[in-house]
C-alpha cells in the first residue's frame, strides 16, 4: 500500500506543473462530459489516455529530478 501512496504523491507533484495542471483539468472535464452524456466507451478511452499521460509525466519527472 505504501508504494501506491508514493505513486499518488508523485502524480500530485507532477500535476501542479502549470501546463500539466491546465491540460489535466481539461482532461477531467472531457471525462466528466462523456460520463454525463452516458458515452461509456468515450469516457473509458479518455480516462485511459489521461492515466497514460499522467504516468508518462510522472516518469519524466522522476528521470529529470534524479539528475
Amino acid at each position: 500500500m505504501r508504494s501506491l501512496v508514493d505513486y499518488l504523491n508523485l502524480i500530485r507533484i507532477t500535476a501542479w506543473r502549470p501546463l500539466r495542471y491546465q491540460v489535466s483539468n481539461q482532461e477531467h472535464i472531457a471525462i466528466l462530459d462523456a460520463i454525463l452524456q452516458q458515452q461509456q466507451e468515450t469516457a473509458c478511452q479518455l480516462l485511459t489516455e489521461h492515466i497514460q499521460l499522467s504516468y508518462q509525466e510522472a516518469i519524466n519527472t522522476m528521470m529529470h529530478s534524479s539528475l
